[in-house]
């Protein structure tokens, strides 16, 4: 019997018990008498439905593409007991359910054979309500929840490419209105979104769903391989995106927004220490349910507000601007006062920071009662707006979890792998942490989630601005109560996470980024945090240590004034913490400062801003804390070079190889630190040597520097220098920074304190000082030295004779023509013993000698040491009866 091509392909394929039955059965559709009941049960008959379930040959019959009158009928027939079929599953197959139905339809779904066209058509016909029968509407939607969470299983058994694709699936049923709010109303609804957040993002971790794009067979990362993650993931988090953004409209939106709220605050435990990585499962599906939802929610923040308000993020905050607010106005609760979550006033905003003036982290107050937002935004007038506000909120909140729970996580295990001891044992636990480490590094540089956030650090402040009403032109001088925890609340993971960005590889565009950054600093007082402020001096700082890039920290529009007062009070409220050992303070602290400083004063604008400023107090304080600090690094380095000078290596020593590691490190650090601070002051006295001059800083300066000459010249340096090569301490360059620092100080103010300093000074440690630099400095430095040694031994015997009465002095040690005390007696040829300073004074003037009126010539006066001797015992001896 002929068959029609589409239907003879048909039974060809069909697992047929009996064939001659079934082309039969098919080719009485062109009787009269053509029964719909007995045509649909003569197929099911003639079929072997241990090979083929009844389902999938009426999905066949249903899906034939031929429009002839034979098939139109076997089409329709088809169609019909579909809907039978999912209404009562048994219909031809006893302990057939809705669940094996739902099975069959996702195998044709992802099928070579599916017609997409055919699967719309099919879901149109199955939702087709029917009034009078609920339950037949209830039991049809009900297959397509199940066959979402069908494709969720199928996410977890492949790599993230697989993942994607199957979310895709996902998002073509939410595209129908229906299904979707029954997938929302649904218990599966939970459990799908997090096991869609789910993929892992760790390589060959305990949970087995990873991708094997992170290793190459040697377990290392390669820029070829980021970049084909990048792409992966890139898809991936695409279709979250879309997943996300098809379930905010008006139906589901409720369900969404609730649902979001809690798998944030699920995050808060990654805040914890001790689980932030230890290879728990719970710890790594956190992580990844953290890392996926934190970037959907960057892009929904990004979207929504781009569809309310179209914010530019190349836009640049304005730091002039004045916030115009009253103080029982809550500024961040636009749902109402009874959500704390959102109460800038409340200790929940400043998540993982604290405070530096405490002693204990600040614990989390309140939770967001996501239920109960969800039903006032969806009683909100404008939802628009408020859910714009709802994923900013929940974006720096989930990134304050995540994010920062990585850039803590880097350094503590980059800490675990250098002191771990390098045995057979534990290379393969040493492997696994530095791939984690590179794993970590991947994901925070991942190029389209890096655009990302810098676009939301970006808008972060021009949705900050926009919420607070800003007007023109200047800040208030009391910080508005509801805006005044703020930048703790935000700030702390939008600048730890862009820190630790730039640290690793800083990105192409970052103009904008360090302009509203060198904004917010300016407004020093909105910041609370000591270590926010610490991290946008080190993202200033690490940028200006890259030769590309160190232009965009000088180049700025007003960078001078903008920060350079807010980096002042900050380097002064280091001393005042509290929180920390005084080392450590100064050491975290300012030492990014002044990398900073440093690099700022390679430039006129930023020299003559500081200069033009110097007499008010907060700049005074920077220099004196500068040269106090530098005290404390030159003791510490002192005292570790004498340790470690005098030691002899010991071959018994029987410590671990990573300690002694860390001491070496120890020492290499302080030197760093130490010859970078001598470095700093040395810039700041050639340019403005008079700010030195201020009491309080010319002790403090006196003690740095002759105590580092006394150092130089007493100690055994030459034997130091033999045992610390590799250590970056470079003898004549500490010794060439000091006296390029003294050199510049030339002050009576400063001389007189330099030659009054009775526990370091010495006119030995000067004279040695000179003659050393005239062996190793330039011809420059020779004699600016000089100067500064002639001002100095001046300046001494001026006071020395000052302060010795002339009736106290024996005859023989004055000089015979001005009867002054003596400092360098020499006798001319007429006999007359004078000063070599009276000396010198006879030469510029008569050029004569004094009785004889004979010549004097320069090579004609005769030292008396002898005599000099007796001078130099006499003054000791006087000095010592007197001394007070």
């Amino acid at each position: 019997m002929s068959l029609e091509p589409e239907l003879l392909e048909f039974v060809r394929k069909m697992p047929a018990l009996d064939t001659e039955l079934l082309t039969n059965t098919i080719a009485s559709t062109v009787s009269s008498d053509f029964s719909q009941d007995e045509f649909i049960f003569n197929i099911m008959s003639s079929i072997d439905k241990n090979k083929v379930s009844s389902f999938q040959i009426l999905i066949l019959l249903s899906s034939i593409q031929s429009e002839s009158n034979v098939c139109k009928l076997i089409k329709e027939a088809a169609d019909n007991y579909i809907k039978c079929m999912i209404d009562i599953p048994t219909v031809f197959q006893e302990d057939f359910t809705i669940s094996l139905i739902a099975e069959h339809f996702v195998k044709y779904v992802v099928s070579k054979l599916v017609n997409w066209n055919w699967v719309e058509k099919f879901i149109k016909l199955v939702l087709a309500r029917n009034e009078n029968n609920e339950f037949e509407s209830e039991n049809r939607l009900k297959l397509f929840i199940l066959s979402i969470t069908i494709f969720s299983d199928r996410t977890m058994k492949g790599d993230v490419t697989y993942a994607a694709t199957n979310i895709n699936f996902i998002n073509y049923f939410l595209g129908f209105n229906d299904i979707r709010i029954a997938f929302a109303n649904s218990q599966y609804f939970e459990p799908v979104i997090k096991q869609l957040l789910s993929q892992s993002i760790f390589p060959h971790d305990r949970l087995d769903r990873c991708t094997e794009i992170f290793s190459d067979p040697n377990g290392n990362l390669t820029k070829e391989i980021i970049k084909l993650a990048n792409s992966t993931f890139f898809n991936y988090h695409t279709q979250l995106f879309d997943l996300f953004k098809s379930l905010l409209a008006p139906s589901t939106r409720k369900q969404i927004v609730s649902l979001m709220g809690k798998l944030v605050e699920s995050l808060s435990i990654l805040n914890k220490d001790g689980i932030m990585f230890n290879n728990s499962v719970k710890a790594m599906y956190l992580e990844a349910i953290g890392y996926h939802l934190e970037y959907t929610l960057i892009r929904l923040a990004l979207f929504t507000e781009k569809q309310v308000n179209n914010i530019d993020p190349h836009y640049i905050y304005n730091s002039n601007a004045v916030l115009q607010i009253d103080e029982d106005v809550n500024l961040l609760a636009p749902t109402g006062e009874n959500n704390k979550w959102y109460d800038p006033r409340s200790d929940f905003g400043r998540s993982y920071y604290k405070d530096i003036h405490d002693s204990d982290p600040i614990n989390y107050q309140g939770r967001l009662d996501a239920e109960e937002y969800a039903k006032e935004l969806d009683q909100c007038q404008n939802k628009d707006i408020t859910l714009v506000s709802h994923f900013f909120f929940l974006a720096w909140r989930c990134i304050s979890f995540v994010s920062c729970s990585f850039c803590r996580m880097i350094p503590n295990l980059s800490r675990n792998i250098n002191r771990s001891r390098r045995t057979p044992g534990q290379d393969f636990e040493i492997k696994q942490l530095t791939l984690a480490v590179s794993c970590l590094e991947a994901h925070i540089l991942m190029e389209d989630k890096l655009i990302n956030f810098i676009d939301f650090f970006n808008c972060s402040f021009i949705f900050l601005k926009n919420q607070a009403n800003y007007q023109e032109p200047k800040l208030p001088e009391k910080v508005p109560l509801d805006y005044k925890f703020l930048p703790d609340y935000i700030l702390g993971g939008l600048v730890n996470v862009m820190n630790l960005i730039i640290m690793l590889e800083p990105p192409q565009n970052l103009s904008t980024s360090l302009c509203n950054l060198s904004a917010i600093f300016s407004n020093y007082d909105y910041i609370n945090s000591l270590f926010i402020k610490s991290d946008i001096v080190e993202i200033f700082a690490t940028i200006s240590k890259d030769h590309e890039k160190c232009f965009l920290v000088s180049g700025l529009p007003h960078i001078a004034e903008q920060m350079i007062p807010s980096l002042a009070k900050f380097f002064s409220d280091v001393q005042n913490t509290g929180s920390h050992s005084e080392y450590y303070d100064r050491f975290n602290f300012r030492n990014t400062a002044q990398d900073l400083l440093r690099y700022w004063f390679q430039f006129n604008e930023f020299k003559n801003y500081f200069a033009q400023h110097c007499d008010e107090q907060i700049y005074q304080d920077v220099v004196f804390h500068l040269v106090d600090d530098t005290i404390l690094h030159l003791g510490d380095m002192q005292r570790l070079l004498e340790e470690y000078a005098i030691k002899d290596p010991d071959p018994r020593d029987s410590r671990d190889t990573s300690e002694i590691e860390t001491e070496k490190s120890i020492l290499r650090t302080t030197i760093q630190t130490t010859d970078k601070a001598l470095k700093l002051i040395e810039k700041i006295t050639s340019f403005l040597p008079h700010i030195f001059s201020v009491e309080r800083v010319i002790k403090k300066l006196t003690s740095l520097t002759l105590s580092t000459l006394n150092f130089l010249i007493y100690k055994n340096i030459n034997f130091f220098s033999q045992r610390i090569i590799g250590f970056g301490f470079h003898y004549n360059d500490f010794f060439e920074a000091i006296a390029t620092t003294l050199s510049h100080c030339i002050s009576d103010e400063y001389i007189c304190a330099f030659v009054n300093n009775e526990a370091f000074y010495s006119n030995d440690l000067v004279q040695k000082t000179l003659d050393y630099i005239q062996k190793i400095g330039s011809s420059t430095l020779k004699a600016d030295f000089s100067k500064f040694a002639r001002l100095v031994f001046a300046k001494k015997e001026e006071l020395e004779r000052i302060d010795i009465p002339w009736e106290d002095i024996p005859g023989e040690f004055n000089d015979q023509l001005t009867e002054d005390l003596m400092e360098n007696p020499v006798k001319l040829p007429d006999d007359t013993i004078v000063d070599q300073l009276t000396f010198e004074n006879l030469l510029r003037t008569s050029g004569k000698c004094p009785l004889s009126q004979a010549p004097l010539g320069e090579n004609d006066a005769i030292p008396l040491p002898e005599l000099k001797q007796k001078i130099q015992d006499f003054k000791k001896q006087w000095f010592e009866q007197h001394k007070k």
